[in-house]
């Protein structure tokens, strides 16, 4: 009947190579980038400390592998939107993880650091049609 993805607010982008790193009271974390929006972000971690992830101070930084033609978003204040506990530790805490993190108060720099990036994964996304 409805489809959730038409009524996303900004589209999502996918950049290969992509690394995320999450900062969470000065211990940080590698992911997998998912995709990309004007508004959040969308990864994947393996985590043995899940809690960090609830912190009200998280910084997200994104490297680009390979590229030196785009300025990487570094040090994005972000919050959770969402978790979704995709493998389980024996003891029944969480170890694989899609996180989503909503952009928080960015300022011009970071908006547009992550402009650059949007734009090259249209320009990428155009050169493999």
């Amino acid at each position: 009947a409805c489809d959730p993805r038409k009524r996303r607010k900004d589209e999502r982008y996918y950049v290969p190579k992509a690394e995320v790193l999450i900062d969470a009271r000065g211990q940080t974390r590698e992911a997998t980038l998912i995709n990309i929006s004007r508004g959040g972000i969308l990864i994947e971690l393996i985590s043995f400390t899940p809690e960090l992830l609830m912190e009200s101070d998280l910084l997200v930084t994104l490297r680009i592998a390979e590229r030196t033609d785009v300025r990487e978003p570094r040090d994005l204040p972000c919050r959770l939107l969402r978790v979704n506990v995709t493998e389980w530790q024996p003891n029944s805490c969480p170890a694989a993880m899609r996180v989503t993190f909503a952009f928080a108060d960015l300022d011009s720099g970071q908006t547009a650091a992550i402009e650059g990036v949007l734009q090259l994964a249209v320009e990428d996304k155009l050169q493999e049609e």
